[in-house]
């Protein structure tokens, strides 16, 4: 299966808590724009139709909702599952090798 998600990184965990404030009540592009005013790199957000395999952060969800907060690398990071993306052949510009 493939999910429709959000991943975000953090800079750190305080970046996180606010930026999950921001997430159940405005849209991506509003929290990114608040969070990135003072440090420019204080949250980057993906935005991707992934499989588990490709993100292993969101294996076993099967609703939309957040994942926990997990740290990589000194960085947190959480998703946003949207919605799962039935079945479906991938389109070519989502194919390997191009």
């Amino acid at each position: 299966m493939r999910y429709d998600v959000d991943i975000y990184t953090c800079a750190n965990a305080d970046v996180s808590k606010q930026v999950t404030h921001f997430t159940r009540k405005a849209s991506v592009a509003k929290a990114s724009r608040v969070v990135n005013k003072t440090n420019v790199s204080a949250v980057t957000i993906e935005s991707a139709t992934v499989t588990d395999e490709e993100k292993p952060m969101i294996k076993g969800m099967t609703q939309p909702g957040l994942t926990p907060d997990q740290t990589v690398d000194a960085k947190v990071l959480f998703a946003e599952m949207k919605n799962v993306v039935p079945p479906s052949p991938k389109p070519l510009s989502e194919a390997r090798g191009l």
